[in-house]
């Protein structure tokens, strides 16, 4: 699955205000484990080339940098991570490591979903601040699109999406051909794979937070008109600032772990 990403004009650079969720720092010095299981600290950045470096469109910027790119309606408090185990035999191994569990509305019959690390435990943004509803619509992340194999399709038409993914699209969840309440968002945005209301599969979404990896779950809105949306001011903030803070949340995950263990001999 893929987040939609802008470049920032000058306008919006000079006129971005620091995101209220920013109280946790923003890290990018990344613990890396190599093949041979050694752990190196390296200094790593939002890379905006795989999704944002355009060279033949005048009006768009050529070479973006690493902080002029942004994301919108997402931020860290509604941010979850986890550690899921490497696979033993794919090449990219550490895809499927620490990962980040995006928001988004969980039913009741949906006995999959796992949880996470909350970026706000143990009163990381103050004690009055309580985790947000995953229901909460401003830390989506709305996708810009979103891709599966044939026998994937399948798989989620037959036991994965309540009312099926494929047509035809009838009463009781559809309504009108699938057009009724049903807008561009849960069709091309991902509600309909992630959204659990009526028709929704309610799948859960991944992210990988390696930084060989991060970056590639973008995809340029080229658009570029959501960062002069009054309606998103209070809502976007620089893929680099979020990074980094996820990164933060990691370190704080992984500090929980080894806190847990000690306890854990302790008794």
């Amino acid at each position: 699955r893929h987040d939609e990403a802008e470049v920032l004009d000058e306008a919006s650079i000079k006129s971005l205000k620091s995101n209220p969720d920013t109280i946790l720092p923003v890290d990018l010095e990344f613990d890396l484990e190599d093949e041979d299981g050694t752990i190196t600290t390296q200094h790593r950045t939002f890379d905006p080339v795989p999704c944002c470096n355009v060279s033949d469109v005048a009006t768009m910027s050529a070479n973006p940098r690493h902080d002029e790119a942004m994301l919108w309606e997402t931020g860290i408090l509604g941010a979850n991570v986890r550690q899921l185990p490497k696979s033993s035999t794919s090449s990219k191994s550490e895809i499927l490591d620490w990962v980040l569990l995006q928001s988004g509305p969980i039913i009741a019959r949906n006995q999959k979903y796992i949880g996470g690390y909350w970026s706000g435990r143990n009163n990381a943004f103050g004690p009055d601040v309580e985790k947000p509803s995953p229901k909460t619509p401003k830390y989506f992340a709305q996708q810009g699109g979103w891709m599966a194999t044939r026998e994937q399709l399948i798989f989620m038409h037959n036991y994965e999406c309540f009312a099926g993914i494929f047509p035809p699209y009838d009463p009781p969840q559809y309504n009108n051909d699938g057009l009724f309440s049903n807008n561009v968002e849960f069709w091309s945005g991902g509600l309909q794979v992630y959204g659990g209301l009526y028709a929704g599969c309610n799948m859960q979404r991944v992210i990988s937070l390696h930084p060989d990896h991060f970056s590639k779950h973008f995809l340029y809105h080229t658009s570029n008109n959501k960062q002069k949306g009054a309606l998103l001011k209070d809502r976007v903030m620089k893929v680099n600032d979020f990074y980094g803070q996820l990164n933060s949340v990691v370190k704080a995950a992984r500090r929980n772990i080894e806190q847990e263990k000690a306890s854990a001999t302790v008794l």
